[in-house]
């Protein structure tokens, strides 16, 4: 941040040139400068490290974004591997009528194999929620602090235009 730079003279040449009698125009610039002086403004420098932090945040998001879409494709990898599964099992029940109670323990064990893959989704869910919900809170505490940051800025910039006009009208 850097303060604004402020011709005095300029502006006392202004004031004096819309009618602003000579004492008028310095007392008014004066008030200007006084007001002006603990100011500080936001540079482009300061804007750019700004969209470079957002930058920086939106590729963390887009990895994080990438990794949740290879978890994914992982799951459905498992879930067409399940899905062979069954077609071998169909196979044989055609094949081999006599292999019932071997049949019946490999759906056992499929079925143990779905509670493992759920209880993995259920897992992945809740560590992705935990991250979400991880990254929200840290953004939306930025963005908190922005907003304040802003506020107190424009808040700053709106006394210090009510002291000028209030110069000026105590001066006219």
């Amino acid at each position: 941040m850097t303060t604004a730079a402020f011709d005095t003279l300029k502006f006392v040449q202004t004031l004096h040139r819309v009618g602003f009698e000579e004492r008028q125009a310095v007392g008014v610039s004066d008030a200007f400068k006084e007001a002006f002086e603990g100011a500080r403004f936001a540079t482009p420098r300061d804007m750019d490290r700004l969209d470079g932090k957002i930058d920086r945040l939106d590729a963390k998001i887009d990895r994080l974004e990438v990794k949740i879409d290879a978890r994914f494709e992982q799951v459905d990898v498992r879930f067409e591997q399940v899905g062979t599964k069954f077609e071998q099992v169909d196979a044989r029940f055609e094949q081999v009528d006599a292999r019932f109670e071997q049949v019946d323990a490999r759906f056992e064990q499929v079925d143990a194999r779905f509670e493992q893959v759920d209880a993995r989704f259920e897992q992945l869910e809740s560590k992705i929620d935990d991250r979400f919900a991880q990254m929200e809170e840290k953004f939306n505490g930025r963005m908190e602090s922005m907003e304040q940051r802003l506020t107190i800025k424009l808040g700053s910039m709106m006394m210090v235009a009510a002291v000028g006009i209030a110069a000026l009208v105590k001066i006219l």
